[in-house]
């Protein structure tokens, strides 16, 4: 038998079948349907199914709405008409790529459409060739693909179907939200399949099992221009006439034609690029050129926008992409650059989560020697995609669960933080960027908006979406979230700085959101971020790293020099430290000359903290660069020397030549509670056996700030660390620690360590001080060094940044040890904050 169409008696899969083609708007927010109402739809449809097939059973079987064999088609008339009836809602006809977006009461009030539709209207009358229309930001917006259908229209594949549908050889599912052929090897006759107008990223190997299989139309899908993707060279295998990739936006290739040419024994149809920029990867457009702006527009779009918003001539199909490109952009060239508004959310992320999350993605970006490229198409030094597990295909699940446990610390601080920002936002995935540039793109699989969030050292690199089409929204995202719905075309803008990290909150699955506007904050324009502006003050620093190794190496701190220092009010001093982002920055607050006497004060991007080593040493050497401390004195050995007086005291310093010397106050350890010695152990991730026990037991110490100080046996159980920075902060608030310094000896008689304050945001520091200097007295104590002695610690090698910390301990436990080490001042810059 050729056909024959689903019997009344519909079973669960091919009632499911038959769900996703129900009539919906196109937008792909399925009707507002009761479950009992959805049930009553299915059977009329099963019903109505049945019937048609007794009246004329010849029929070609067809789940397409475009369906014109008088059987009742999905998107006719009658269709809608069942739907109003059963939900109260009228439908428009199906249009494939359309956006149904009908003026709903919300969209009315809506105050971001009505700003956005204002201004829009505003620009046009500015120009004399631009339509005369009343604008509504549907307009700019209505040629776009949009994710599954989620629930109960989502398709569950082929895989009940009746051994009588087994003998079909012409299958029609054009036009639907399909993305996978499983159980399609059981329609063993078919010699005709249509799935042009789905979601296929990539073919089911299982359509090889189809030997009868002659013409196969994939086209208008999402197909990806792979081997694997495209099942090349398998084609062989079967006896097809015509296999049509056309209309796919990545295949479109000469290259592509010629591979599945070679390996199938049909035609192959494919739309090659003959223009050299069309279908161009969005991962190599240039986000500042207008063609690269519009390229994520399908041909359709283009052409609409041209005749509606330009009034351009109507260009038909026979008009190719590259020709409609060349009209719109000199229509646009006629009007000047687009309109450009600001969206920065006035809400922060908590600096110590902004801390802790650049603590993270740091560590995971270092891991890599040669980047990490999950998607080759995308322009950054890193990416990655983690996924909850529940949202992973079968296949990809053993695989995406290995990843989130990899990245267990970093998967939940992101997820607290916006949980802290928005407690109902669903979101299925998390994208991890580092120095991502560029690449405007359409997020075609996402069901609703995205969230934005990005760390680092960067300036400019907010989040650009084309609002209408002449505004372009900068949302800023920069320690703060940012809301943009990625259903429209949206780049990262040019930035620069050292380093640019990003989370992006997505969802593909469930209920498919409406598309309204891009943006859901009221922007505002340059001259009022302008004048917002004007009470910030900018604040000038300077980048030098203490404890370096010869020239290299080091812990970053800010300085701050006394003559900005004091316009800085100690209550601002937090968020200046927050936008320096450094661990440390330190305040010079005055400078007495006679005697030498200095003040200080340091801030992490959290709080205040009594004293700093690193930080010290830093602000020292720039003292004396600048010519703020008296010179040497030569019968003093060249040793300047004087006092400093910080939060927890008065402590002296020594300079002599390149390094800089400080005291510390004489070393107080505390033991560790049996339940304490538990919990260390555990976020350590180390067993007992593995600590130096006869070198001390694990212990507190302190010489202004306290530290969990540990000895562990081998050098290679210190490299492997990896610690749960989650219960590590927990358990160093508990005990009033900074953080965790772990050490061993090594054979050149020197100490290797390695310090973690995940409680300050901080997840390894590469030099620390006052850390090292406890140690040095836990030492004495132990008998491992003598007191008197100077020793050298070596820290961060495993960050990159490797550090030599120089400590001369006291005469006995109860005289002050000191520590000290060299600098490098690298760079002067500043930072814009408002000061309260």
């Amino acid at each position: 038998m050729s056909a024959l169409a689903v019997p009344a008696a519909v079973p669960a899969a091919v009632s499911a079948a038959i769900s996703a083609v129900v009539d919906h708007p196109p937008d792909g927010t399925p009707p507002p349907m009761s479950k009992n109402a959805l049930k009553r739809h299915l059977r009329k449809l099963a019903k109505k199914s049945a019937s048609a097939a007794s009246s004329n059973p010849s029929s070609t079987a067809t789940t397409s709405s475009n369906n014109n064999n008088g059987s009742n088609p999905i998107g006719s008339k009658s269709s809608r008409a069942n739907i109003t009836r059963s939900t109260g809602v009228i439908p428009p006809r199906a249009a494939h790529r359309s956006v149904w977006s009908p003026p709903l009461p919300s969209q009315l009030s809506s105050p971001v459409i009505h700003y956005l539709e204002t201004l829009e209207s505003a620009l046009r009358k500015k120009h004399t060739g631009s339509s005369s229309r009343p604008s509504v930001l549907e307009d700019c917006h209505g040629s776009m693909i949009f994710s599954p259908l989620s629930g109960p229209y989502v398709n569950k594949g082929l895989t009940s179907i009746p051994i009588v549908i087994t003998s079909l050889t012409s299958l029609d599912l054009s036009s639907n939200y399909v993305s996978n052929l499983t159980g399609i090897s059981r329609l063993s006759s078919l010699k005709s399949l249509n799935l042009s107008r789905n979601i296929f990223i990539e073919l089911d190997p299982e359509i090889l099992s189809c030997k009868n299989l002659e013409i196969l139309d994939l086209t208008h899908n999402m197909l990806r221009c792979s081997s694997k993707a495209l099942l090349i060279p398998h084609w062989s295998n079967l006896s097809l006439k015509t296999l049509d990739l056309r209309y796919n936006n990545k295949v479109n290739t000469v290259r592509i034609h010629d591979k599945l040419k070679e390996c199938c024994r049909g035609t192959v149809l494919v739309t090659v690029n003959n223009f050299g920029e069309e279908g161009e990867g969005w991962g190599e457009r240039d986000e500042g050129h207008l063609r690269s702006q519009l390229e994520p527009w399908n041909t359709a779009g283009l052409r609409r926008r041209l005749v509606t918003e330009f009034k351009g001539k109507l260009m038909g199909l026979e008009y190719e992409r590259e020709q409609v490109m060349e009209e719109l952009i000199k229509a646009y060239d006629r009007e000047g650059p687009r309109e450009i508004v600001y969206v920065e959310s006035e809400r922060k992320v908590d600096p110590g989560r902004c801390s802790r999350l650049l603590g993270l993605l740091r560590g995971w970006s270092s891991s890599f020697k040669n980047g990490n490229e999950e998607r080759k198409s995308v322009k950054a030094e890193n990416y990655m995609i983690l996924t909850k597990v529940e949202h992973v295909s079968s296949r990809n699940k053993s695989s995406a669960a290995k990843k989130l446990g990899e990245y267990t610390e970093l998967w939940r601080e992101a997820e607290e933080a916006m949980y802290e920002h928005d407690p109902g936002f669903d979101f299925t995935a998390i994208a991890v960027t580092h120095n991502f540039k560029g690449s405007p793109h359409i997020d075609r699989q996402n069901s609703g908006p995205f969230y934005g969030l990005s760390l680092g050292r960067f300036r400019g690199g907010g989040i650009r979406v084309e609002v209408t089409a002449r505004v372009v929204a900068d949302v800023c995202t920069r320690e703060r979230f940012g809301k943009v719905d990625g259903r429209f075309p949206h780049w990262v803008n040019e930035w620069d700085g050292e380093e640019r990290f990003s989370l992006i909150f997505y969802r593909t699955e469930g209920a498919v959101e409406e598309v309204q506007a891009a943006i859901f904050e009221v922007p505002r324009t340059l001259e009022e971020m302008q004048e917002a502006q004007k009470s910030n003050q900018i604040v000038p620093f300077t980048k030098v790293n203490g404890f370096t190794a010869g020239h290299d190496g080091g812990n970053p701190a800010g300085v701050v020099l006394p003559e900005i220092a004091k316009t800085v009010p100690p209550a601002s001093r937090v968020a200046v430290a927050h936008a320096i982002g450094y661990s440390e920055t330190c305040f010079v607050d005055s400078i007495e000359t006679n005697p030498l006497r200095i003040s200080l004060n340091y801030y992490t991007p959290v709080e205040q903290v009594d004293v700093c080593g690193h930080a010290t040493v830093a602000c020292l050497g720039l003292l004396l660069k600048e010519g703020l401390l008296p010179a040497p004195v030569a019968d003093n050995g060249g040793m300047i020397e004087g006092a400093l007086n910080l939060q927890c005291g008065e402590v002296r310093f020594e300079i002599v030549g390149q390094e800089v010397f400080m005291s510390q106050l004489p070393v107080r350890v505390a033991a560790l509670e049996e339940d304490s010695l538990k919990r260390l152990l555990e976020c350590l991730r180390v067993k007992e056996e593995d600590l130096d026990d006869a070198l001390f037991l694990p212990c507190l110490a302190s010489t202004g700030l306290w530290d969990i100080m540990v000895a562990l046996k081998h050098e290679e159980t210190l490299d492997s660390l990896a610690p749960d920075f989650r219960l590590m902060s927990s358990l160093s608030k508990d005990l009033d620690a900074v953080g965790v310094h772990v050490c061993v000896r090594t054979p050149k008689n020197c100490w290797k360590v390695r310090n973690f304050a995940p409680r300050f945001g901080i997840n390894e520091e590469s030099a620390t001080g006052t850390s090292n200097c406890a140690l040095a007295g836990v030492l004495g104590r132990a008998g491992a060094m003598k007191w008197g002695e100077r020793c050298v610690f070596e820290q961060g090698d495993g960050m990159g940044a490797s550090s030599r910390i120089l400590v001369r301990l006291g005469a006995s436990a109860a005289e002050p040890a000191w520590v000290g080490g060299r600098y490098k001042i690298m760079e002067s810059s500043s930072v814009t904050e408002s000061i309260e």
